[in-house]
């Protein structure tokens, strides 16, 4: 006996063709796999130990994301206590330019904004029933019957066997992806409205995983209209839908950095952004992008202090003159020098000279102060933790107004 490609058990005194066996190579992949979904119970999360992504916000400025980074303590050796989170940090990642900017290097060029809301076509009102060789949809309004070709209806109803559905409004179609009798995955977009016709189509663009989608589900399809994207239901515990750029007949593109429960990811209706360790992922909401990245090398580094006679004159130099422990941009002559001393900085009583000296005026006290009131050289080769206890212990009852980034 051999079970033929019609999904019946046959005697036969022959050799079984190339499409029966093709044909039964998938079954038997397809119950292994949905046996693998079974057992599997629930994600598998990674504890909260040393450093990791704890968030993503998109910003004013297209194609420029700030990742939140938390060091947390180290998880003991069992894995059953995880870490308490001692630090937290900011990266700037430009993703046209390819430029990580951390803390210490600020100024950014973005600000932080709320990612937009997009909303999604309700997929409650219709229902599916199989019929043979094809399928019945049924909303309040219609009652309609589909024959998608080569299409064997599964024996039960469960999310493993049978279509993946969706609907589109702005389309005014319903899609159904299956795979035929003869294991090639079809789509079949169909009308909702005279003449309801289905065009049926190979999806053979890209490696679909077919397998992993979950069948009979369409209340669970995320279908954003605008953006010509779907979200399919997913069998793995660890991805709550498969994403995929949509057209008028086929899925065209899989989004891939959307959909993981364990990865943070955004998107502002162009880009969909993910941050996985310490690289950030985007791709193009498009038919033909593809899934980009850059690394994120250490969202915590070392202060590396510089000597202030190796600052320029622009913008930039002069903001990390600025910055750098015992250095001050002086207006004239333009260049970056040590910085005045707390009681040569009081001497001066005239604002503008103040300025012009590199110090700082202080308008509710009216007095000119440093801008740093430490002995700056006790930063040199020190951690950022170990140089704020410096300046801490310098002189508490002096405001400091201009220190290096995330120090106090």
């Amino acid at each position: 006996f051999f079970l033929s490609s019609k999904g019946q058990f046959v005697k036969r005194k022959v050799r079984p063709t190339l499409k029966d066996m093709i044909f039964a190579t998938k079954l038997i992949l397809s119950l292994v796999i949905s046996s693998l979904f079974r057992i599997t119970q629930g994600c598998s999360i990674v504890p909260t130990c040393g450093v990791i992504p704890t968030a993503i916000e998109l910003t004013d400025i297209e194609g420029i994301v700030h990742i939140t980074y938390t060091k947390y303590t180290e998880c003991d050796s069992s894995f059953f206590v995880e870490g308490v989170p001692e630090k937290i940090s900011v990266v700037e990642v430009d993703t046209k330019s390819g430029i990580v900017r951390r803390e210490i290097d600020q100024p950014w060029e973005g600000t932080a904004i709320s990612a937009p809301t997009f909303e999604t076509v309700d997929q409650t009102q219709f229902t599916i029933e199989y019929i043979t060789g094809g399928v019945k949809v049924t909303s309040r309004m219609m009652e309609v019957e589909y024959s998608l070709p080569d299409f064997a209806a599964p024996q039960s109803k469960d999310n493993m066997e049978g279509v993946v559905p969706f609907y589109s409004s702005i389309e005014n179609k319903i899609y159904f992806i299956y795979s035929s009798i003869d294991g090639i995955h079809q789509m079949a977009s169909c009308y909702l409205s005279d003449p309801y016709e289905c065009t049926v189509e190979p999806l053979s663009k890209f490696d679909l995983d077919f397998f992993g989608f979950k069948k009979n589900s369409i209340a669970d399809a995320r279908v954003y209209d605008e953006l010509h994207l779907v979200g399919i239901p997913s069998l793995n515990s660890c991805i709550s839908s498969q994403y995929y750029v949509f057209d008028r007949t086929l899925l065209a593109n899989k989004i891939s950095t959307l959909g993981s429960i364990i990865t943070l990811s955004v998107m502002d209706g162009k880009t969909a952004y993910a941050a996985s360790g310490f690289t950030l992922k985007y791709q193009s909401i498009s038919e033909d992008s593809k899934v980009l990245s850059i690394d994120i090398s250490d969202p915590f580094p070392v202060h590396s202090w510089k000597s202030c006679d190796s600052f320029g004159t622009s913008k930039s130099e002069k903001k990390s003159c600025r910055s750098n422990p015992g250095c001050t941009f002086k207006r004239e002559p333009k260049r970056c020098e040590e910085s005045l001393t707390e009681k040569e900085c009081n001497n001066i009583t005239s604002p503008t000279e103040c300025k012009i000296s590199g110090c700082k005026w202080r308008k509710g006290k009216k007095k000119c102060s440093a801008l740093w009131i430490m002995d700056w050289l006790d930063c040199i080769d020190k951690t950022e933790e170990e140089c704020s206890n410096i300046i801490r212990m310098s002189s508490p009852e002096v405001v400091i107004e201009v220190v290096p980034p995330g120090f106090l």
